[in-house]
């Protein structure tokens, strides 16, 4: 979030002149000018002064323009006292923190013949050609003087005004009755509502930026970076999600009262380890103050130092929390199950539609829902029975584990059911994952237990390895043999959608063709196989398209890695031909290629042939490539057919030639 750029439009009530109209128009260009102090004519500059002052004097104000430009500073007036010739002026600048970056600067000006000039120093009048007359250093002494008291004084004046400002910028986003009347724990649910929606500015009301003041010791500095850092996602320790994440399940556990503070243990169960000790449920205890306006939520060192490295936020962690606290850690996956009832289903195949609708929900929550439960343990049970490898907490880390295995690096993954397979109370899924550019989708076992409310789901077989190990075993054999034929089958299907090349026909008229290629090439882009082979044609379409999916998956990569709009050359047709020269980028504009893209009938209407793949010669691998191209081809077409790809190829070289020539001397001259 971007805080406030509050500008002040009065002086405070403070006097403002000349001399103070001028320093803030120096001000004004420290955005532009930085160091450049030639553009500075406002600054009086005296003529004595060294190379290495001056390269000090503009390196001071190339600092000023930075920060002028990065917080999108604004500038008002303090005070000014002018002694005759001498005169100094208090300014202010705010940032985009607000009160939270204030500063005060103090000048020195001396008036000439051109009028009103700044000593190049905020502070003092060194280096502003003021001459050594003796009473005139002595005056330029008292000012400078005038100017330290005056920073002090009017210093927390502007900051109490920039908090009332800012203060005033946020009342009405919170209902105020709300904010005075919640409970401690509704006043944390109000906070944790507002961080997962990453609403920053209510965030920091529940936290009690409203409440605060110039004199406040709290570090809100640090609070309001590191919230603005972690609603981004861009916290050093990737803590922030357990609070913005919807894949992350969020438990009251316990809550300690106090008249003066209160405390809210939560529980996280994450899909994902979030600490030093690779944990992923843990507990963080949140504390509430009431000062007489509302409970206010005091943020956890374990989020407020989420921008420290390790060993800091760990140790910062360590001396806030409660050893016993870490006790409910185990306990969180039971009192999940406790409030949130199973998701349970008929069939083990309504079961693989709902986790694959989960999966691609990208819902977690949702998903563990449907997980196998213990039966209530019955009285007697051994204790150690139920805290076996099969218990929820271990069941809960294996299905994060599954998890993560399935989104690792696949985040735009799709998912659709291939097979299942029961035997007796227990059942084997069969998931596709299909991944955006590539043509064989990978493969996940989903295991299923039928329980009394209908079938779950399991991360694995581990809960059933002593009590069905023979159904287990004739699963994993199922499985073993519908992969491999998967993968010796991938992508047959995908075939089906290719039109084959119909010789004899007339070339598509030039429009059509245009369009199509251009269709074409930007379905390439967005990277989804089907639809590219949904508008691809081959002269003869192979037994088995590995090498055709593996060519257009790096065709793929390399059109979303283009920043260079194509450019078609030119076209033509020649007998049931129409090519189209292109030049289009190789990736990031820094290598452009010319592909010649022939369009002509199939047997599913015109579309790009795939398998003609013909380039102008720029280096020795393509000269190579398209003679091998050539070659194949001509055992392919019939004799005219070829000559007339032959034709449409040399005029490609002929035409494109000097397009790739005038960008490559471009290059070159760069």
């Amino acid at each position: 979030m971007r805080l406030l750029a509050i500008l002040l439009s009065t002086t405070l009530g403070l006097s403002a002149g000349e001399p103070t109209e001028v320093v803030l128009r120096l001000l004004g260009k420290a955005k532009e000018s930085k160091g450049e102090l030639e553009s500075y004519e406002e600054l009086s500059m005296s003529p004595f002064v060294g190379p290495n002052q001056k390269k000090a004097i503009g390196k001071r104000w190339e600092e000023i323009g930075g920060w002028v430009e990065f917080e999108e500073v604004s500038f008002s007036a303090g005070s000014e006292k002018v002694d005759g010739d001498l005169a100094a002026v208090i300014a202010c600048g705010i940032g985009r923190k607000g009160p939270d970056d204030v500063r005060l600067f103090g000048f020195g000006l001396r008036k000439g013949e051109t009028g009103w000039k700044v000593a190049p120093w905020d502070g003092v009048f060194d280096n502003s050609g003021i001459g050594f007359e003796e009473a005139r250093v002595a005056r330029a002494k008292e000012l400078e003087k005038w100017i330290g008291l005056e920073r002090v004084s009017q210093g927390n004046e502007f900051r109490e005004a920039a908090l009332e400002e800012y203060r005033k910028s946020l009342r009405g986003l919170v209902d105020a009755k709300t904010l005075k009347k919640a409970k401690p724990e509704e006043a944390l649910r109000h906070f944790m509502k507002a961080v997962s929606e990453k609403k920053e500015l209510e965030m920091l009301i529940w936290q009690g930026v409203l409440e605060r003041s110039v004199a406040d010791d709290y570090d809100w500095e640090r609070v309001m970076e590191v919230a603005k850092e972690g609603l981004e996602g861009k916290d050093e320790r990737k803590v922030w999600r357990l609070l913005t994440d919807s894949n992350v399940i969020r438990l009251e556990v316990a809550t300690d009262d106090d008249d003066a503070e209160t405390s809210v243990l939560m529980g996280f169960i994450a899909p994902y380890e979030t600490s030093l000790r690779r944990q992923r449920n843990q507990v963080i205890r949140f504390y509430l103050e009431n000062h007489g306006a509302g409970w206010r939520v005091k943020m956890p060192t374990f989020f407020s130092h989420a921008n420290e490295n390790s060993s800091a936020h760990f140790n910062a962690h360590q001396q806030e929390m409660n050893w016993r606290d870490e006790e409910f850690s185990s306990q969180l996956t039971t009192l999940f199950e406790k409030e949130n009832k199973p998701r349970r289903v008929e069939s083990p195949d309504e079961l693989m539609k709902l986790v694959a609708k989960d999966l691609g929900d990208r819902s977690y929550p949702q998903l563990v829902r449907l997980l196998y439960r213990d039966p209530a343990p019955k009285e007697g049970d051994d204790a150690e029975v139920a805290e076996a490898a099969g218990s929820p907490d271990a069941r809960y880390q294996s299905t994060a584990k599954w998890w993560n295995d399935i989104f690792k690096k696949k985040n735009e993954a799709e998912f659709t059911v291939a097979k299942v397979k029961i035997e007796g109370d227990l059942a084997l899924g069969i998931l596709k994952v299909n991944l955006p550019g590539e043509w064989q989708s990978e493969l996940s076992p989903v295991w299923m237990r039928k329980v009394k409310e209908g079938w779950s789901f399991m991360p694995n077989e581990i809960d059933v390895q002593d009590s069905m190990a023979r159904e287990a075993e004739a699963l994993n054999e199922f499985y073993a043999a519908e992969e491999k034929e998967m993968k010796e089958n991938s992508g047959k299907d995908l075939l089906l959608e290719v039109g084959t090349f119909v010789s004899g026909k007339e070339a598509p008229e030039k429009g059509a063709a245009l369009a199509g290629v251009k269709e074409w090439r930007e379905t390439l882009k967005g990277a989804k196989m089907q639809l590219l082979l949904a508008k691809s044609g081959m002269v003869e379409i192979p037994e088995k398209g590995s090498k055709t999916f593996r060519d257009l998956s790096s065709g793929m990569k390399g059109a979303r890695a283009g920043v260079v709009e194509d450019e078609i050359i030119d076209s033509k047709s020649e007998g049931p031909f129409r090519a189209v020269s292109m030049m289009v980028d190789g990736g990031r504009g820094l290598e452009m290629h010319c592909p010649l893209m022939i369009f002509a009938e199939t047997d599913k209407g015109p579309r790009v042939l795939i398998d003609v793949e013909l380039w102008l010669a720029t280096n020795r691998g393509k000269r190579m490539r398209n003679a091998t191209a050539l070659l194949k081809l001509k055992k392919e077409l019939s004799e005219a057919d070829h000559a007339s790809l032959k034709a449409l190829f040399d005029w490609h070289e002929e035409v494109a030639r000097p397009v790739w020539d005038a960008w490559d001397e471009k290059r070159e001259e760069k």
